[in-house]
């Protein structure tokens, strides 16, 4: 029976790519660069790209090898880094949270569902996005990139967040949009759940998790499912 949720952060509850995209584009307009329409529309499959390597987005190889991706001309790319570097960490640190969120948190509080935030965020950031959008009371237990030696998708974090609530793996459910968080939960011995609306669908639906949705809003229709499966 599942007793207990653990969460992804980004692409799951907060809604972060587009934001990003969007501070990408505007950078390399600011230091007088021009992507076409359609590099504008590849923005997010090499995001996608850079984030499945898991080489960051934030330094200094990720936004180079995102330049060139893009067709940036060479002499640009040092300023962009820059300028888009600062933006998007900008972007990063106010994401808000995708529709419905709060009310399905609110749901599987009111039904004594434990849950936790299993994310590859570093702890400032996370405890001041969950602070800043009134989130941080529906979680018994935070886990970051910071409270592990191997982060997704490694099941160290998911282990070390079921520790913390005493719930044992089988009796706990991972949800997430990144075939990663798939991983983590399958290796840590949890049900999973796959979020499709994001970059990841292909690799998410071949991770093979226990379910699919389209977003957090369907995972209470779930639930039944799952103690059943």
């Amino acid at each position: 029976m599942v007793l207990c949720v653990l969460f992804d952060l980004d692409g799951t509850i907060l809604d972060c790519i587009e934001p990003l995209e969007k501070a990408f584009v505007e950078s390399v307009e600011r230091v007088g660069g021009q992507i076409t329409a359609e590099g504008k529309q590849n923005v997010s499959n090499n995001l996608a790209k850079i984030k499945r390597n898991r080489s960051g987005l934030f330094n200094f190889f990720s936004i180079w090898q995102l330049s060139a991706y893009l067709g940036i001309p060479v002499h640009k790319r040092l300023p962009l880094i820059f300028v888009s570097i600062n933006n998007m960490k900008k972007v990063a640190r106010n994401c808000e949270v995708f529709g419905g969120s709060s009310e399905v948190l609110e749901e599987l509080k009111r039904s004594g569902m434990r849950m936790a935030i299993v994310t590859t965020r570093g702890k400032k950031d996370t405890f001041a996005l969950l602070k800043r959008h009134s989130l941080d009371a529906y979680f018994q237990a935070v886990v970051t990139r910071d409270d592990v030696r191997r982060s997704k998708p490694s099941p160290d974090p998911v282990l070390f967040a079921l520790r913390q609530l005493e719930i044992q793996p089988h009796d706990a459910v991972m949800i997430g949009d990144m075939p990663t968080d798939i991983q983590a939960g399958k290796s840590a011995g949890t049900k999973t759940v796959g979020i499709t609306e994001g970059l990841f669908q292909k690799e998410l639906i071949e991770s093979n998790p226990d379910f699919l949705i389209r977003s957090i809003t369907e995972f209470p229709q779930i639930l039944g499912r799952l103690n059943s499966s």
